[in-house]
């Protein structure tokens, strides 16, 4: 039998088995298309017999095939004879052949399996077979069949396998890119094999091994790190890390760290492996700032022919702060400063040094006073350290301060600051600015007419705040004692003649106290004297007794009585004292003894005591037990008013009582009492009630206090009265006292209970819970106690007992049976309220309860699941479901509210929220949604909400609605110039989630500049170079490329691919200027961006990246300035000095990054501006130097020096006080000796000179100079030293000739020298010369006139106290001398005195002295000899005495024509003395001359000139010669070198003044 289908199955759904009728399914059923299906199976038996066994034929003549044949095996036709019999026999034989057609019945099979797992290295050559796939299949191959025919192919739609081609015929897989093991290790690629009828499938699974073809690749190409300098090592600083795109095969990525630059202190190692950065060891700041090392990278851990990486890593040391300041120069124990310095003034300077590194903070230094100035008298400048004053200084006040200095590191911000602690002892010097002044000012003294004369009466005592010598002082008495009666012996004051009170009893006298100061200063002091009588009559009283009255309310202090005594004595006895003796122990009253006036001291009491009795005494001596003192007593009797000082006061300051309500009207109560302790109308007391709770009900008598009712008394009204009861006394003003009472109301039963309100209402839910307050009933009763004590019931309304009513209260619960608003929702309740007086008393109230509903019903959904099948492109607002639900509450429990509350997150439904209807509210998209499982959630308003859910299934039919998509919105890919062409640069990506053809994507490049330098694989997306790549011509691409789906429709999508051109660093950096040039102040805050340089690279990345860097080699460029790697701003590092540098040029390096390395430099000058930073300082700060005290010349006596070494300061010069004696000049500061002022001989002066610069701000000296200038006696001293050279030529070789001279008279004095006082020129003249004075014939001569100075004691600020010891001019002139005409001795004359040429030494005298004969005592000497020798030959020898007298007048009329009075100075000393020229001396003719030269030694003793000296009288006797019209000659005075006029005929000679000095032109002078 054979069976076969042959109706009911049009779709061929199903087939059977011919032979055993077995039925199977073919194809997936959809019931939802047919879901019932009526077969029609035919079974046929033979019905004939087989002709073959292969064939057979039934009764019908149908031939059939009874066993398989094999086309592949063989059976490529048949021949066939069918006998066709009936039933008698008769045949007839019908031939005929059956062809086999090929089957494909077999499927290509992979051999030995579907997957192949080749491996191939990454670098194997394009073209290469990496394997051959092979699938065999049953079928014949042949020409007339291709059944058995196999085709290869790779499955493009799963795989972009663009690397490889499957050669369709061989199988063979050939390597068409090159493999990249770092991009892809492995290839997936699916394979097909078809024999074009049947498909089947395979992987090919390539495995790219590694080779070592990448080299590491810093992570960086710099890095950056810090380390302090005293962390501890080892210590970690960075870790770099350097990534090897190869694979671990042969250590290929295994990496290998080192240092190969920048460590060459090997103060850094690193982790060979980890590439961890540690220190070895300590870095110190100060000596290392930075560190930029090399690190290398090594794959193949460092191992043969491995490739490598390099990166920076800069490291800066970050310092710390080590060293704490130290003060310099210690101790600071000798600052000084005068107390009345100007504000501002630098007293000192206090310096300090820190050992870390300068250039930072921690190096900076800062001052500041940390104690010892709390007034604030000194500020210390922060940075230099000096001292300077900020307020007044006061010596008196305060002599010396002793200033803690504290020197500061760092910032306060840094929180590391150190700090060290320096005393500075500032003394405050003297000034003469304190008066003395006497203490007391004013004395007084009392003393007996009897005291002796010589009896010292009092010491004043005086005192002056300043010191030294201006605290000395001088007492002189002034007025007030014009008889002298008193004198003074030091301080002391002495009687000097008798006193007599009855002729003085009184004096007053001024005395006058002053200092020795400069200006001095004084005051005056008055001290009166009173002068005692003797003690003759005692004090009498007027009256022995006296009465007073006073009220007892007098207020202390009232003067209630004086008593007054008379004492017949005069004076200090006739003065009366009077002291209260007794009758008054508690010092109730004082008494002035001076007045006899007698005060309250105590408030006096009527009540305790109403009198008193004192014993008055009165003394005529104060010291009343003084043997001389006499007396009078008296009493007073002091009587004390009684005033209403009492206040009423009550027995109890509260009554308490009880009483009950309702009682009678005028019923009393309680009576109150109060006393007063006044006496009289004062203690009279009237009671009232002044305020009070229920005062209104009841009154108080006001005489007796009894208090009484006077209306109704009522609990309800007034449980407690509470009254202020007053009492008030009959005193002016009255006095009042006060007590309260209170009276407590006993309640009785007269008020009924009352419900408040008698009818409400309330609402409850009806799920209230049991014992649950329904509501407070407010009952309220008027009584206390047990009559205002009520019961509640219900006692109607509530038959099933839902509520009960609270017994103590009242309130209202809920019971514990449930309430059910459904079975009953209103309750009407009767509450009935019972007190518990007696009788008891009730009322009743209406409560209406209302009972609420609650959401106890939950939605219910008819159906409770939706579904539907709907097309993805379904307009929006077509309606989907209509979902219905209800609900059995009411209200807003039963409003229902519809949402979509799962699967709609994408929003592309909507429901209405009151109908539930859900319609489309998005697009859909079954490629982004294909079905939807919502659920719709119903929920009430009830509270809380009930709700209930519905499933809603939608499933999407698909359309073709979609374009590809690319992966990104943008590409951006990176290719370097150069490339080999068809160098890969990227791959587009896109997506469509259509099906079939029309999601089969196809990519080209549609547009873009230049875009034909790039071309696409249309299948994968790839893109790679189709030409020569060149940054520098194009760097960027920017290209529009276009994926377009193959559907019959053709959907497309375009995307931007922009394609970057990496760089090769072939371009160097390039400066924007080759100079820079700047010009900035010194003292700029460190950190001050000096200039930023710019330097550009062509290149990009790293190779365009510049850094900037000042050449390690330029050490002062690195001191001052530091350069930002990155942005080349130029700062400052460490303050900047003009006074150290006033510029500094460097060069700057622009690096790039590329490697290698290219570079730039360009050149960096800073002018430094200087800045008023510097003070003035003088050099030496101590001068020393000698005048003679005669000298006024006008010439400097020395020039003190300051210098400032800020550019363009000039220095100006001050005294630091007034002087009176020499001025400074400002400028140039030269002292000089005020015009017409004079200096003491041999005294010694101190100046001092402060200098002060002209910045801003001024700075002045921080170490004034101290000038000492000792004076002498030019007569003592000096040498004349005459010289053949010119000023010129001295003035330049000065200080060789005192060197010189000194070296002669260190022969003796070791430590002396010389010094010259001054000089003299003269004119070239002629006169005759002496054996003292020598013709000179040069063009100049000039006098030296030179003192010596035995050592140098005195030479120095410490031997300030110190005297000068200077030599005699004796000394000299033999030291220098080889004979008594002035001969210089040989070693004068010789190198290198030769030079200039000194004639003659001589001594410096006094052109004024007088021989003994001349002065006073030796006239009176020679006038006594000769009136003894005329006596004695009087009578003997009349005319030889005639003849003498005679002889005697001739030679004094001759005498005034030789004698003119001569009003100059030889030298200039300032001084008018005469001078006697002799006629000899004057020319004949009007020339020039030089007088003849002084006498010698022995000459000079006996002067011709100058044996006599005319007094004052003999000049004024002398005839007066008529004043010539002109002077007719000139002359030098030799002495002097001064020039001076004549007159040949009279002899009178005038001085010429310097400005006129002109010998050729005689009489055109100024005198």
């Amino acid at each position: 039998m054979t069976y076969g289908i042959t109706n009911g199955d049009p779709n061929d759904h199903f087939s059977i088995d011919r032979n055993s009728a077995v039925v199977t399914i073919k194809a997936p059923l959809d019931r939802e298309t047919i879901d019932t299906y009526y077969l029609r199976i035919v079974a046929t038996d033979g019905g004939g017999r087989a002709g073959d066994d292969k064939f057979g034929v039934n009764v019908n003549g149908e031939v059939f095939l009874q066993s398989n044949v094999d086309y592949d095996a063989g059976d490529r036709s048949f021949a066939l004879q069918v006998y066709v019999n009936d039933t008698v026999g008769q045949y007839v034989v019908v031939e005929g052949s059956i062809v086999v057609d090929p089957v494909n019945e077999f499927d290509p099979e992979f051999q030995p399996t579907a997957l192949y797992t080749p491996t191939v290295s990454e670098n194997t050559a394009v073209g290469s077979t990496i394997v051959t796939v092979l699938a065999s299949d049953g079928d014949m191959a042949e020409s007339a069949t291709t059944h058995g025919v196999v085709i290869y192919s790779i499955d493009e739609f799963a795989c972009n396998c663009s690397e490889f081609m499957l050669d369709t015929a061989s199988g063979a897989i050939i390597l068409l890119q090159q493999l990249d093991y770092e991009r892809t290790t492995s290839y997936t690629i699916p394979i097909e094999a078809t024999d074009s009828v049947t498909t089947v499938t395979g992987t090919v699974v390539v495995t790219v091994t590694d080779v070592n073809d990448n080299a590491p690749k810093f992570t960086s190409t710099g890095y950056s790190a810090s380390v302090n300098e005293d962390d501890a090592t080892p210590q970690a600083v960075k870790i770099v890390v350097a990534t090897d795109r190869d694979s671990n095969l042969n250590n290929n990525n295994v990496i290998e760290y080192s240092i190969t630059d920048g460590n060459g202190d090997g103060f850094f190692t690193i982790g060979a492996s980890s590439g961890e950065i540690i220190t070895t060891g300590l870095i110190d700041y100060e000596s290392y700032e930075s560190f930029v090392l090399e690190v290398t990278a090594k794959d193949k851990n460092g191992g043969a022919n491995a490739n490598s990486d390099t990166s920076r890593v800069t490291i800066s040391i970050l310092p710390v702060n080590e060293y704490t300041p130290v003060f310099q120069s210690l101790p600071y124990d000798d600052a000084t400063v005068i107390e009345n310095a100007p504000l501002g003034k630098s007293v000192y300077q206090v310096g300090a040094t820190d050992d870390d590194a300068a250039g930072h903070v921690h190096g900076q230094v800062r001052f500041s006073i940390t104690s010892g100035n709390s007034a604030g008298h000194f500020v210390i400048d922060e940075m230099d350290g000096v001292i300077s004053t900020v307020a007044e200084l006061d010596r008196e006040t305060r002599s010396s301060y002793d200033l803690v200095v504290t020197a500061t590191d760092s910032s306060a911000a840094l929180n590391d600051e150190r700090s060290a602690e320096e005393n500075v002892t500032i003394t405050v010097t003297d000034v003469n600015d304190n008066t003395p002044v006497f203490v007391p000012a004013v004395y007084s003294v009392s003393i007996s007419e009897s005291l002796a004369v010589g009896e010292t009466v009092l010491t004043l005592t005086t005192n002056d705040l300043d010191q030294g010598v201006n605290k000395l002082r001088d007492v002189a008495k002034l007025s007030g004692d014009a008889d002298g009666d008193f004198t003074l012996n030091g301080n002391d004051i002495v009687i000097a003649n008798a006193l007599a009170y009855h002729i003085k009893d009184f004096y007053e006298i001024s005395y006058e106290v002053t200092d020795q100061g400069s200006p001095p200063l004084s005051s005056e002091g008055l001290v009166t004297i009173t002068v005692r009588s003797e003690n003759d009559f005692p004090p009498v009283f007027a009256q022995a007794t006296d009465t007073v009255t006073w009220s007892e309310d007098t207020p202390i202090g009232t003067v209630l009585y004086t008593a007054v005594a008379t004492d017949d004595d005069t004076g200090e006895h006739g003065t009366l004292y009077y002291f209260i003796t007794d009758g008054d122990p508690d010092v109730v009253f004082l008494m002035d003894k001076n007045t006899g006036e007698i005060s309250l001291n105590l408030y006096l009491d009527h009540e305790t005591v109403n009198s008193y009795d004192l014993e008055i005494t009165a003394y005529d001596n104060e010291d009343i037990n003084a043997a001389d003192a006499l007396n009078d007593v008296m009493i007073l009797t002091i009587v004390v008013d009684d005033e209403n000082d009492n206040r009423p006061l009550f027995g109890q300051d509260q009554y308490t009582i009880n009483i009950d309500e309702n009682i009678a009207i005028g019923t009393n109560i309680i009576t109150v009492v109060a006393t007063d302790e006044d006496a009289g109308v004062n203690s009279d007391i009237q009671y009232s009630i002044v305020a009070g709770v229920g005062q209104d009900n009841v009154e108080i008598n006001p005489t007796t206090g009894v208090v009484s009712t006077v209306a109704d008394i009522d609990y309800e009204m007034y449980v407690m009265y509470s009254l202020m009861i007053e009492a008030v006394d009959g005193g002016t003003p009255s006095l009042t006292g006060y007590t309260n009472i209170q009276i407590s109301v006993n309640d009785l039963n007269d008020n009924s209970p009352q419900v408040s309100p008698s009818l409400f209402t309330v609402a409850i839910p009806e799920d209230t819970a049991a014992d649950v307050l329904v509501t407070p009933i407010q009952v309220t009763d008027a009584d206390s106690t047990t009559n205002g004590e009520i019961l509640c019931v219900i006692t109607s309304g509530d038959p099933t007992g839902q509520f009960y009513v609270d017994a103590d209260n009242c309130d209202l619960y809920t019971s514990a049976v449930a309430l059910d608003r459904e079975t009953k929702d209103t309750y009407n309740l009767i509450i009935n309220a019972t007190d518990g007086g007696v009788p008891m008393l009730y009322d009743e109230g209406e409560l209406t309860v209302l009972i609420t509903d609650v959401n106890d019903n939950d939605p219910i959904l008819n159906p409770a699941s939706y579904s539907a099948l709907l097309d993805e492109d379904t307009p929006v607002g077509t309606v989907v479901f209509d979902v219905d639900a209800t609900d059995a509450d009411i209200n807003e429990n039963a409003d229902l509210t519809y949402a979509l509350t799962s699967g709609n997150d994408l929003g592309h439904f909507t429901i209405d929220q009151d109908t539930g209807i859900i319609t489309v509210e998005q697009l859909l998209d079954r490629e982004t949604v294909d079905a939807y499982n919502m659920i719709v959630t119903v929920t009430d308003d009830g509270t809380p909400t009930r709700s209930n859910t519905a499933d809603v299934t939608l499933n999407l039919n698909d359309v073709n609605d979609n374009a590809p998509t690319f992966t990104m919105a943008t590409y951006a890919f990176v290719v370097q110039e150069n490339v080999d062409i068809s160098t890969s640069v990227g791959q587009l990506a896109a997506t469509d989630p259509d099906l079939g053809a029309n999601g089969f994507i196809a990519y080209s490049i549609e547009s873009g500049a230049n875009s034909d330098h790039f071309a696409i694989n249309s299948n994968t997306g790839e893109i790679h170079t189709s030409a020569v790549i060149d940054r520098e011509s194009i760097s960027q691409y920017s290209l529009v490329c276009k994926a377009r789906d193959l559907g019959s429709v053709s959907q497309f999508t375009l995307v931007d691919v922009v394609i970057t051109v990496e760089d090769e660093n072939d371009n160097d950096p390039v400066y924007e200027s080759t100079l820079y040039e700047i010009f900035m102040d010194e003292n700029s805050d460190i950190g001050t961006v000096v200039v930023t340089v710019v330097a550009t690279d062509a290149d990009t990345g790293a190779n365009g990246l510049v850094t900037y860097s000042i050449p390690n080699t330029d050490d002062v460029a690195n001191t001052y300035f530091d350069v930002d790697l990155g942005s080349g701003e130029i700062t400052v590092k460490t303050t900047l000095d003009r006074e150290l540098y006033e510029t500094i040029e460097f060069l700057v390096y622009a690096t790039d990054n590329g490697s290698p390395e290219r570079t730039d430099t360009t050149t960096v000058i800073v002018t430094i501006g200087d800045l008023n930073d510097n003070y003035p300082t003088f050099s030496p700060s101590f001068y020393s130097s000698e005048l003679s005290y005669l000298n006024d010349l006008g010439e400097p006596v020395l020039t003190v020096t300051a210098t400032d070494t800020d550019v363009g300061q000039t220095v100006t010069y001050y005294f630091q006080e007034t002087n009176d004696l020499y001025e400074l000049d400002r400028n140039t500061g030269n002292i000089r000796v005020i015009v017409d002022r004079q200096p003491s001989v041999n005294t010694k002066y101190t100046v001092y000179v402060e200098g002060r610069d002209d910045g801003t701000p001024q700075k002045s000296s921080l170490i004034d100079a101290t000038v000492r200038i000792d004076t002498f006696n030019p007569y003592d001293r000096l040498v004349e030293f005459y010289l053949s050279v010119s000023e010129d030529y001295f003035e330049l070789s000065r200080d060789d000739f005192i060197t010189s001279l000194t070296g002669i008279i260190q022969e003796d004095y070791p430590t002396g020298r010389c010094g010259v006082s001054h000089i003299i020129r003269r004119e070239v003249g002629s006169s005759s010369t002496s054996t003292r004075r020598l013709l000179v014939t040069q063009d100049h001569e000039l006098t030296v006139y030179v003192y010596g100075v035995r050592d140098d004691e005195a030479d120095s600020l410490d031997g300030l106290s110190r005297s000068k010891n200077f030599v005699s001019n004796t000394y000299l002139f033999n030291k220098f001398t080889s004979d008594s005409s002035g001969t210089p001795s040989d070693e004068l004359l010789r190198d290198p005195y030769t030079q200039w040429s000194i004639d003659q030494v001589l001594l410096h005298e006094d052109p004024n002295s007088l021989s003994w004969f001349e002065e006073w005592w030796g006239i009176l000497i020679l006038s006594l000899i000769s009136l003894l020798l005329l006596a004695l030959i009087l009578l003997g020898i009349f005319l030889i005495y005639y003849f003498c007298c005679r002889k005697k007048k001739k030679t004094k009329s001759k005498k005034p024509v030789d004698k003119q009075p001569r009003t100059t100075t030889r030298e200039g000393w300032g001084k008018n003395t005469a001078y006697k020229p002799s006629k000899t001396l004057l020319p004949d003719s009007n020339i020039l001359v030089l007088p003849t030269a002084r006498p010698g030694n022995a000459e000079r003793k006996k002067p011709e000139a100058n044996k006599t000296r005319q007094s004052e009288q003999e000049l004024e006797s002398i005839p007066k010669t008529p004043a010539p019209t002109a002077f007719d000659g000139r002359a030098v005075d030799p002495a002097s070198g001064r020039i001076y006029e004549y007159n040949s005929k009279t002899g009178q000679r005038r001085w010429l003044k310097a400005q006129n000095y002109d010998v050729n032109v005689p009489g055109n002078v100024t005198s």
